[in-house]
């Protein structure tokens, strides 16, 4: 059955009526806010990391160790 006018307006009325239920809107929050505290946790992640970096290679010829060898260890 080919999408009518009638259908498309109904769907799209269907999708405003359940946008704008408050049930609705709070998973809508809640989807948004793990969505941001997911690229929180990203930008911090790749912060330590480079911080790691960092320190790995002005630390390294005093400990001896090569920094490529951790460097290239892989991720958990």
């Amino acid at each position: 059955m080919p999408f009518t006018e009638e259908i498309r307006q109904a769907a799209e009325n269907l999708g405003k009526r359940l946008g704008a239920d408050p049930g609705v809107q709070e998973y809508v929050d809640l989807k948004e806010k793990i969505q941001q505290d997911a690229e929180v946790v990203g930008l911090e992640n790749k912060f330590v990391k480079a911080i790691f970096a960092q320190t790995a290679q002005r630390i390294s010829s005093v400990l001896g160790i090569e920094y490529p060898a951790f460097a290239n260890q892989p991720e958990e």
